[in-house]
């Protein structure tokens, strides 16, 4: 129950970066001087953090179905998944 619930609260995070609400969620923002936040792409950065809100939030419901069902293949999924967000995060980054 706790996965979905926190499935829940990482689609809201996704949907306020997709429209641009408030500052991005991210650690190049966040440790950035403010010389530099003025340099930065943040259109690229509110992108890069709501998509990886929405693949944890998606994560997360796989993660709470495998509890569920007990299915290995929903398990795999999840465990894909979490490669996938890492990559991700990792190559937009870059």
């Amino acid at each position: 129950m706790v996965c979905f619930i926190l499935a829940g609260v990482f689609l809201i995070l996704s949907i306020l970066q997709f429209k641009k609400v408030g500052v991005p969620i991210n650690n190049q923002y966040k440790w950035s001087s403010p010389a530099e936040k003025e340099r930065l792409d943040v259109d690229g950065l509110f992108r890069q953090s709501a998509v990886v809100f929405l693949l944890s939030a998606l994560d997360l419901v796989f993660v709470g179905l495998s509890m569920i069902t007990g299915l290995t293949a929903v398990t795999i999924i999840a465990i894909v998944l979490i490669v996938f967000i890492f990559i991700y995060a990792i190559v937009a980054s870059l």
